[in-house]
């Protein structure tokens, strides 16, 4: 499988069209795509909800996560479900 990563762009707080033509060509190759997309006035809420201090920082179900990276982010998960 090809590993694609689209980052959106954006468009008055919306994900721009070409966006989406990016990403479906991205499955039509046989991909499933990863869409990063830029921080919006949601995010911004966000980050004053949740007293964000840096990057990666992750939320689940409501709860900020003490997870900086994929082992510790996996386990979280699974242990989610």
């Amino acid at each position: 499988m090809i590993e694609t990563i689209v980052i959106a762009e954006m468009n008055n707080n919306a994900i721009h069209p070409s966006t989406a033509e990016l990403v479906a060509a991205a499955g039509a190759l046989g991909s499933e795509p990863t869409l990063i997309v830029p921080c919006t006035d949601a995010s911004a809420a966000d980050v004053a909800k949740y007293q964000l201090t840096g990057t990666p920082s992750f939320v689940l179900d409501g709860k900020l996560l003490e997870a900086h990276d994929w082992p510790s982010l996996e386990k979280r998960l699974k242990d989610a479900i």
